[in-house]
């Protein structure tokens, strides 16, 4: 497959593992193929951060509990959590899992 070109998300992987949720499973409930959450785990895909809040939502952790440490240093400076901002991105991950 080549050399990952994108950050890759081994605490997603081993989160959802730890779960006990198949890669199918996850997609179909966040909306994408699994192919794509192989490609977020592994590096081979781009992925949106809207995307990424929905797989936490389904996994049913904290954003931060899937992303890589170093990925969180573009986090709000204030500290505030994307939902108690009442982000955007936030409120459509959370409806779109809701529904």
């Amino acid at each position: 497959m080549g050399k990952p070109k994108y950050p890759p998300h081994p605490r997603m992987e081993s989160t959802r593992k730890r779960r006990g949720v198949h890669r199918r499973a996850l997609a179909e409930k966040v909306g994408i193929t699994y192919q794509h959450v192989y490609g977020i785990e592994r590096g081979f895909s781009a992925v949106a951060e809207e995307t990424l809040a929905a797989i936490a939502i389904a996994l049913g952790v904290d954003l931060e509990d899937i992303q890589e440490p170093d990925e969180s240093s573009d986090a709000d400076p204030s500290g505030t959590a994307p939902e108690a901002a009442g982000s955007s991105w936030w409120e459509a991950a959370v409806r779109g899992l809701t529904r």
